[in-house]
């Protein structure tokens, strides 16, 4: 007796390509409408800079409360690119900018973060 062996029906390739085509929408519809975000920088708690990432140019810079960092924005991102801790983690996460996203060094007590880019977050301020 020999078994038939059935093959992918057309039924089950067109569920496959719906599947896969829902998880490809839902991973580049959000980057296709993300206008960037507003980026905070504390230090010890206390907000010493603040900026909409999609408003500013390349540029490196320190900050007069933070002088042992150097921080770099390029594409609309931010990074740390030296920090005066031990271990560096924060200047290895590299550059963040969607919302949500945080660069921590600990031992200093900074937080550069994204938030949501809000009409009215008053961020084309730079504080400090």
């Amino acid at each position: 007796m020999k078994e038939k062996i059935e093959f992918i029906k057309l039924k089950d390739i067109i569920i496959i390509s719906a599947v896969i085509f829902i998880g490809l929408a839902g991973l580049l519809i959000p980057r296709l409408f993300d206008s960037g975000g507003v980026c905070s920088i504390t230090l010890d708690g206390k907000k010493i800079y603040s900026a909409r990432l999609s408003k500013e140019t390349d540029k490196v810079f320190t900050l007069e409360e933070a002088p042992d960092f150097v921080f770099e924005i390029k594409n609309h991102e931010i990074r740390i690119v030296q920090s005066p801790c031990h271990d560096k983690i924060c200047v290895h996460t590299g550059f963040i900018g969607r919302p949500g996203q945080a660069i921590v060094c600990l031992p200093n007590k900074l937080v550069v973060k994204i938030e949501a880019d809000g009409a009215d977050s008053g961020a084309d301020l730079i504080i400090g």
